[in-house]
């Protein structure tokens, strides 16, 4: 399991490594792809995934968290903010106010 501690770099917000599921709907993109996430924060999140989806696309996202007998899903609605060598960046249409779960169940980061 990564590291899940809350990490600072460059951006001013706050992040947590985490590892979940990733349902992405894009305008430009009729079916769902299944990302994983990396890292989410107030504002937005990091995930690995092999499509390369416009930058400046808007998309709605499940955030999908598994228990052992239920799961968690999040709707979020953002923009495609940037890509990186294994995924794309996003940025959340309003900050997140479930945030603090990640931090809350980090042992259930898959």
């Amino acid at each position: 399991m990564e590291n899940q501690e809350p990490n600072q770099d460059r951006r001013n917000r706050i992040r947590i490594h985490f590892k979940a599921r990733v349902i992405i709907k894009t305008e430009s993109f009729v079916k769902n792809i299944l990302m994983i996430l990396k890292d989410i924060s107030m504002t937005g999140l990091l995930a690995d995934t092999n499509e390369k989806l416009p930058v400046g696309e808007h998309c709605e996202l499940a955030v999908v968290v598994p228990g052992k007998s239920s799961k968690l899903v999040l709707h979020i609605k953002g923009t495609i903010s940037r890509h990186t060598k294994t995924g794309i960046a996003l940025r959340f249409d309003d900050e997140l106010e479930w945030w603090s779960i990640f931090s809350m169940f980090k042992n259930y980061s898959k």
